[in-house]
């Protein structure tokens, strides 16, 4: 029971992960304002209200809350149905670099906020503005956002398998560039 609600909460994000890149994609596109956002809590504000419109009672939004641990986390997902939560930690691609990235999924995601039995459905969602490039923490190399999802992507794996699996990572990154926009 409590894998199947866990199942159904990642499920969940991820559904509405998705409906925020249909969004980008519309005639109503919130990517040119988007792109110009600086500053990470102003971008939670913006990704909150987009998923506040989406629940259809199907679970509520929180900001910055803080877990039991005394720890905020970036957004969450409560669940309407059950005691399930899915904890959402926003980054701005601009601002970290991918070594700062890829440590926030396990000493940051699950470490912080991923600690409690019906909060294990978890997501790294990172907004990309510009063109840029990072340095691969391992090599030195410059890798690009391909790569860098790529590098992420593996991080996550590699955290759920030493959870045993307790847990479910997701990693999202949302393209804001207008160039991206006629693709």
């Amino acid at each position: 029971r409590r894998t199947a609600g866990r199942q159904a909460m990642f499920a969940l994000m991820k559904d509405r992960l998705a409906d925020l890149e249909d969004l980008l994609r519309s005639d109503a596109s919130p990517r040119e304002a988007w792109s110009a956002i600086t500053q990470e809590r102003v971008m939670r504000c913006e990704i909150a209200r987009e998923l506040s419109h989406a629940a259809n009672g199907l679970y509520s939004v929180d900001q910055e809350s803080v877990t039991g641990e005394e720890k905020e986390s970036d957004i969450r997902l409560r669940s309407g149905a059950s005691d399930h939560e899915a904890v959402i930690e926003l980054k701005l691609a601009e601002r970290w670099s991918a070594r700062d990235l890829r440590g926030a999924i396990g000493s940051q995601l699950v470490e912080k906020y991923l600690v409690t039995e019906n909060r294990s459905s978890g997501c790294l969602l990172i907004t990309l503005a510009k063109d840029r490039t990072w340095e691969h923490p391992d090599t030195g190399a410059r890798i690009g956002p391909s790569e860098l999802e790529t590098l992420l992507c593996e991080e996550a794996e590699r955290v759920m398998d030493s959870k045993g699996r307790t847990v479910t990572l997701l990693v999202h990154i949302l393209d804001l560039r207008m160039a991206r926009a006629d693709r």
